[in-house]
């Protein structure tokens, strides 16, 4: 029994020898998060929020040497994720209401424009007709 308490009291002792070894390496994290929301405004409203994370690590690890001065090693891991959600996206009734009437006016400018332009033709050629000779006349005008 002496014999196997011993046994578990110098595990234990070694265990935590090791564990301190173990932790030598000093670690600095550091965490940043952007959230990010855009709207893009138009006939619909869409509005995106990212999620940018950014976790810089340093570590720094201690070689033991056996002397006074020990061997620093410095490391930086850097990680970045972006996660996109929540697309959300809503119909502008407001400027829905004013493309269909920009559209409405343009259409109405078309026609207009294509009405004078037919004018300005039957005019010319009413006048084209009047100076040709008689014999190269048309009919019915």
């Amino acid at each position: 029994m002496k014999k196997v308490t011993l046994f578990v009291l110098a595990f234990f002792f070694f265990s935590t020898c090791l564990l301190a070894q173990e932790k030598s390496k000093l670690k600095n994290v550091q965490e940043e998060t952007i959230t990010t929301t855009t709207v893009t405004k138009g006939v619909t409203e869409e509005v995106i929020i990212s999620e940018t994370v950014k976790k810089e690590k340093q570590v720094i690890e201690i070689n033991d040497t056996g002397v006074e001065n020990q061997n620093e090693i410095y490391s930086t891991k850097k990680k970045e994720t972006t996660k996109t959600s929540e697309v959300e996206i809503v119909v502008n009734k407001k400027n829905e209401a004013a493309i269909e009437e920009l559209k409405k006016a343009q259409q109405r400018e078309i026609e207009a424009s294509r009405k004078a332009q037919l004018q300005k033709y039957e005019a010319e050629r009413k006048a084209m007709e009047k100076n040709r000779p008689e014999k190269y006349r048309k009919k019915n005008l």
